[in-house]
């Protein structure tokens, strides 16, 4: 007659059945791997149905399962993410506005949370911005721009009294100048806005 197995000796069966059949897949991965792929071709509506059910009646537990296991799988999760966005560049920006709009509040509030928290990364982006739409030369980085400022000790590149506030294009993107480091200065708002569209030797400071 058979003897009934405790507790703790069912745990441990079950212990070295589970680690048996690890090493058993480890040993015959990709075959593991085909299979499942073959199943999944062969009874994919099937599948996603029985996952559709389960997500259903046991939504919770799903989700901390998704969870788990895109923690584990960080890396796979940021590529096929990154992936699927490139694939869908339109639907990607229909969710972005349908967001923007549902949380407007929230949505400017982390502009300008960022604004404040990354003013050279907003600087580099308004600069290039404003190149693309002229259609000019060049790209300066976030690190140049820095590199320009810190050239000048932080203040006006033309009065050298008031500290900068804006970065200006020397020669004007609106009269052919580029976005290269070299045509870029750090100025104070009144000599940026007296300057405006001139080319230095236009403009009398």
């Amino acid at each position: 007659m058979c003897r009934k197995l405790t507790e703790d000796e069912r745990v441990e069966r079950n212990e070295r059945k589970r680690e048996r059949l690890r090493l058993l897949y480890i040993a015959n991965a990709e075959l593991y791997r085909a299979r499942a792929a073959k199943r999944y071709v062969e009874k994919r509506e099937e599948i996603r149905a029985r996952a559709r059910h389960l997500r259903a009646i046991n939504p919770e537990k799903e989700r901390a399962s998704a969870r788990r296991w895109a923690a584990a799988n960080s890396a796979r999760v940021l590529a096929r993410v990154i992936s699927w966005a490139a694939a869908n560049v339109d639907k990607v920006r229909a969710t972005k506005k349908r967001w923007v709009v549902k949380h407007a509040e929230k949505d400017r509030a982390a502009k300008r949370r960022y604004k404040k928290e990354h003013p050279e990364k907003v600087r580099e982006y308004t600069n290039q911005r404003r190149a693309r739409k002229r259609g000019a030369r060049g790209v300066c980085s976030a690190v140049q721009t820095a590199a320009r400022i810190a050239y000048y000790g932080g203040n006006c590149a033309y009065c050298r009294i008031l500290p900068y506030e804006h970065i200006d294009h020397v020669i004007p993107l609106s009269r052919g100048g580029s976005n290269w480091p070299a045509n870029l200065r750090p100025s104070c708002a009144k000599c940026n806005l007296s300057k405006g569209g001139k080319l230095l030797s236009e403009w009398s400071q």
